[in-house]
């Protein structure tokens, strides 16, 4: 004979889920915070670097540019792809200063770290949907179990 499960035990159960659930929440928000200020510092870094490889006498303008550049980086079905390609700096000369190495390696990394929040903000959203899901299934649990209740108080009387 298994033991009873009473309805306390199960809004109790419940409650607990929910809490989780919410726990997920807020690691998953603090981990996408984190990949967002970590994504600005590099971009920072490499403007900075930019300017540095500018001041140092490198002519980077729009009349430089190599338009027959490939991507290195390739964004399919929600993954970064790194692709074969020439190093994008060379199409500035051959010998480049290394505060534009720099700053295109912070470039690279700030959009790989903010092409990562989109895996996590669809985490979020997920965990979301989950949470509003359990919330309105534990409302509609209590509702029943105040109505019986009220049903059984108006029987006694």
């Amino acid at each position: 004979m298994q033991p009873e499960v009473s309805d306390d035990d199960t809004v109790h159960s419940q409650n607990e889920d929910l809490e989780q659930l919410y726990l997920q929440l807020f690691k998953k928000l603090d981990q996408y915070q984190d990949m967002i200020e970590a994504g600005q510092q590099q971009l920072k870094s490499g403007y900075f670097d930019l300017a540095k490889a500018k001041y140092c006498g490198t002519l980077i303008d729009r009349f430089h540019y190599d338009m027959n550049m490939k991507p290195t980086l390739l964004f399919k079905d929600n993954q970064l792809q790194s692709v074969d390609g020439k190093d994008p700096t060379t199409m500035f000369g051959v010998l480049v200063p290394q505060s534009l190495k720099r700053s295109a390696k912070s470039f690279r990394q700030g959009l790989e770290l903010y092409l990562n929040t989109i895996a996590i903000q669809s985490d979020l959203d997920k965990l979301v949907n989950e949470i509003t899901e359990a919330e309105s299934s534990l409302a509609l649990e209590e509702l029943v179990l105040d109505d019986t209740s009220d049903l059984q108080d108006s029987v006694n009387s």
